[in-house]
């Protein structure tokens, strides 16, 4: 995985730093396989397997910036991405924090 990483002092004591990542995910498998009953059905009813296809190689990517005061307040921006031929992926995340 490719990992990016600067930072920039601001104004304040305040220190930005972005961030950009990429990489591949190789699966050994291709498809997760369940087997299941029906609660309360007798015996005789007997089991059934349900099969979901899913991507060998997933691609992953992400990026964002993080901004650490001085004086105890920071914030992180993050986008994460997923792309598999089967679907894709998308997230964001805004974390807060303060120390005291």
């Amino acid at each position: 995985m490719a990992i990016f990483r600067s930072s920039s002092e601001l104004p304040q004591g305040a220190v930005l730093r972005p961030f950009a990542y990429a990489g591949v995910s190789l699966l050994s498998e291709d498809g997760w396989k369940t087997k299941s009953k029906l609660a309360g059905a007798p015996d005789s009813a007997g089991s059934f397997t349900t099969t979901m296809p899913t991507d060998n190689v997933v691609g992953r990517i992400g990026a964002g910036f993080q901004v650490t005061h001085a004086n105890a307040l920071d914030f992180r921006l993050q986008y994460d991405g997923e792309f598999a031929s089967r679907g894709n992926s998308h997230s964001g995340s805004l974390k807060l924090a303060y120390r005291f």
